[in-house]
């Protein structure tokens, strides 16, 4: 998946996304920084956006440590339902034609 195609997904959501240094940035329309998400991997992006979409509290499915350092995500975050691929599989096969 390409960095546009990645974008394109996202945005389609109706969020936001930018990117620095190799950081995507996901987070609501005028969300506040506290609903913002960072990640520097294209498909964890995507399936974020996902789940932010349907609802889905970000901070519910994050792992804290002892002082509150967010690690990367466990299988919450990877679960992604079989509708969800297929229909982002058609669309990153459409941007490509």
């Amino acid at each position: 998946m390409t960095q546009k195609q990645t974008m394109t997904i996202i945005r389609s959501y109706g969020l936001t996304v930018n990117i620095k240094d190799g950081e995507y940035r996901v987070n609501y329309k005028n969300g506040e920084e506290g609903t913002a998400f960072y990640t520097d991997d294209k498909e964890d992006a995507v399936n974020t956006a996902k789940l932010m979409y349907d609802g889905i509290t970000v901070k519910n499915t994050m792992q804290f440590d002892p002082i509150g350092n967010i690690f990367r995500y466990g299988e919450a975050m990877r679960q992604i339902n079989a509708e969800f691929h297929s229909k982002l599989k058609n669309l990153i096969l459409g941007a490509t034609k």
